[in-house]
């Protein structure tokens, strides 16, 4: 699938210091449409997609949908996906733009005779994210009414323009897409960015969506998550993994570590002591030996030096401390480990 992301349909502040703050404070709005979109749809697309997917897809209602991934048979992460149902026989899937071609070759290889259609839906859409405290409120403004159940949707219709809400909240300060017809864009942008103003926000640009991402500790697919994770590395099974439902790729794996065993290593984050980042998947060392690997870093306001995300060994993960940041070419430097502790 190729990039379809909407160019210069939204303009953002420029200063991403400041952006930031309107992220934790009121409401960060910015286009997303370079993430993919698959229809399934047809009497066997729910039971198909639920049968390749870590979660309960048939346990989903009209309007409810869900995190998921989708795993190789060693319980490696491929993609991650989000599933919305929309009727009876129709889903949409909600796959990182690092994921969507192989979702989409995998899932068209293995229809057989099953009676369903994949499709990629992603030109008919731009999806608008509002994150932030000031969200929900900026799209009540609208004569909105987002829902609040996370990754529930709802048509709605903004300004003449109906369009789909869905409760999605990225940095866990709140927030809503907003799913826009692809030949309404500009005028659903431009009311959003409006209300997101006279709601104590903005526009915000790739830097401040970066800086808000990594200092909340999510991790992002392709980049702090690729196909060497299981999912409770990154404590994925959280909200993205079913123990009740049959079979799927990887399922084997994953039961066995939450019943059998314990994964050897846990995503972290890391204060660094560092002006520039280092380069993607540089050595983590503690007491002269490698324990891990940083996956993201990012100049986060407020904080000295930088913040990231990446995986350490467990007993470093659980108990914190130092380790040194080995980047080549960019020199090295210390950086402190940190547990997430509303994940660890």
């Amino acid at each position: 699938m190729e990039d379809q992301a909407v160019e210069n349909i939204l303009k953002s502040i420029g200063d991403p210091a400041q952006e930031h703050a309107l992220g934790r404070q009121g409401v960060a709005l910015a286009e997303r449409s370079g993430e993919g979109w698959i229809r399934a749809r047809g009497p066997d697309a729910v039971a198909y997609v639920h049968k390749l997917t870590s979660n309960d897809v048939e346990a989903l209602a009209d309007g409810e949908g869900q995190h998921s991934l989708y795993l190789t048979g060693n319980g490696k992460v491929l993609s991650e996906l989000y599933v919305y149902r929309v009727s009876g026989d129709e889903l949409y899937l909600e796959v990182p733009a690092a994921g969507a071609a192989t979702v989409a070759q995998r899932f068209e290889m293995f229809i057989l005779n099953k009676d369903l259609i994949i499709e990629d839906a992603s030109s008919e859409r731009v999806v608008f994210s509002l994150q932030g405290p000031g969200a929900r409120a900026a799209l009540e403004s609208l004569g909105a009414a987002p829902p609040s159940a996370p990754f529930a949707h709802a048509l709605c219709d903004l300004d003449g323009v109906s369009c789909r809400l869905i409760a999605r909240d990225r940095f866990g300060l709140g927030g809503v897409d907003v799913i826009a017809p692809r030949a309404e864009a500009e005028a659903v942008a431009d009311l959003l960015r409006k209300a997101a103003e006279e709601h104590g926000g903005g526009v915000v640009g790739a830097a401040a969506w970066e800086s808000l991402r990594v200092e909340a500790g999510v991790p992002l697919f392709g980049a702090d998550i690729d196909g060497q994770v299981i999912p409770q590395e990154a404590f994925l099974e959280r909200s993205a993994v079913s123990f009740d439902k049959g079979c799927y790729p990887g399922q084997e794996t994953v039961a066995k570590v939450k019943y059998r065993g314990q994964v050897n290593r846990l995503l972290v984050r890391l204060e660094l002591q560092a002006e520039a980042p280092p380069e993607h998947n540089a050595e983590l060392r503690h007491d002269g030996r490698v324990v891990g690997r940083l996956t993201s870093a990012a100049a986060v306001p407020g904080h000295d030096g930088l913040l990231g995300l990446g995986y350490v060994k467990r007993a470093l993960a659980k108990a914190g401390g130092e380790v040194t940041v080995c980047s080549e070419g960019r020199g090295d430097c210390t950086a402190r480990v940190v547990p997430i502790p509303e994940l660890a």
